[in-house]
């Protein structure tokens, strides 16, 4: 997405990259090291998205089954289930986590990872009877997406190192 974009392109140019240095100092370098440094930013980039999204693991799970996040997906899953007469589709479901993920990010300039989060996240619970089980314990769902973020991030540095 275009905000995604933005947003990367601002922290890319804006952020040290892990050696200490900036982005602009490798644009006249040879293209294999400057695509290294782009993907070492990305995998901060996401790591940035990864470590905002646990830091709300912990209030996730002191609060319980009874907090609004766990009470909001529950209520998704079950409105759906009760206008529908059948369970809730993984279209509908990725929509739900993607807009999630964006709210507690606080930013649009995170939608793609948003979007990867939410298709990853239910493609892997689709089959199963599992995700409706996350509606009850968002701190687990979290704690799932910020695995997969980090998992995200490992194939990004593997592909630059």
């Amino acid at each position: 997405s275009d905000e995604s974009t933005r947003g990367f392109l601002t922290y890319l140019m804006s952020h040290k990259l892990p050696d200490g240095s900036y982005i602009n100092q490798f644009t006249q370098q040879v293209p294999e090291l400057f695509m290294r440094q782009v993907l070492l930013a990305l995998a901060n980039w996401l790591s940035t998205a990864g470590l905002s999204l646990d830091s709300h693991v912990p209030f996730q799970a002191m609060a319980g089954q009874n907090n609004a996040a766990a009470s909001k997906l529950e209520q998704f899953l079950q409105k759906v289930e009760e206008s529908s007469g059948r369970s809730v589709s993984s279209r509908e479901l990725s929509e739900f986590i993607y807009h999630m993920v964006l709210q507690l990010l606080n930013t649009t300039e995170f939608a793609c990872v948003a979007s990867a989060l939410a298709g990853t996240l239910t493609d892997a619970y689709v089959s199963d009877v599992g995700i409706a089980g996350l509606a009850s314990y968002p701190a687990l769902m979290l704690a799932q997406l910020v695995n997969i973020l980090e998992e995200m991030r490992a194939k990004v540095l593997r592909i630059a190192l």
